[in-house]
């Protein structure tokens, strides 16, 4: 299951600078959350595969998911 913390504050940051909260601040431990959770979901080639243009992004979460 998963749970999404209550931070009021940095959703309402991105919804008022119209930046998904996971660009303006992917440090967060939420915005971490998601990222791990987007690859858990992805597809498993997808997991260990690195992509054309790998970005910071796919570096932590391959090191979450890889360990």
């Amino acid at each position: 299951m998963l749970v999404i913390p209550y931070t009021p504050d940095l959703f309402v940051d991105a919804i008022n600078l119209g930046q998904p909260v996971v660009f303006g601040r992917p440090n967060e431990p939420v915005c971490e959350m998601f990222q791990y959770f987007a690859g858990q979901i992805s597809k498993p080639e997808h997991q260990v595969t690195a992509p054309a243009a790998v970005t910071s992004t796919w570096q932590q979460i391959a090191r979450r998911l890889l360990g």
